[in-house]
């Protein structure tokens, strides 16, 4: 009888720590993984780039020699990369 009433009884527990930092930690966690998912979905493209100037760090002169694109289409495809990085990631922006 006891441990069916447990069963049916349900308690919500408040999982929030009193560590800023360790919510902070978590926080960005997610998020990473969120701009992984959202860099993932990117057409071909762009991933390509994005990844090789904001992760990788390179400069536009070595993408352009890498990807065999001129720079301008280079610097093209990563504005338009980053433009449609903001609209998928907008509900994560801080106010």
């Amino acid at each position: 009888m006891y441990l069916s009433q447990m069963s049916n009884h349900k308690k919500d527990y408040d999982l929030k720590s009193s560590d800023p930092e360790l919510n902070s930690n978590i926080e960005n966690e997610f998020l990473m993984k969120e701009i992984h998912v959202a860099i993932d979905k990117l057409p071909e493209n762009y991933k390509s780039v994005i990844i090789l100037r904001d992760i990788q760090g390179l400069g536009y002169e070595q993408i352009s020699n890498i990807v065999g694109v001129p720079l301008g289409t280079v610097k093209s495809r990563i504005n338009r990369a980053r433009l449609q990085l903001q609209v998928d990631l907008m509900d994560y922006k801080k106010e």
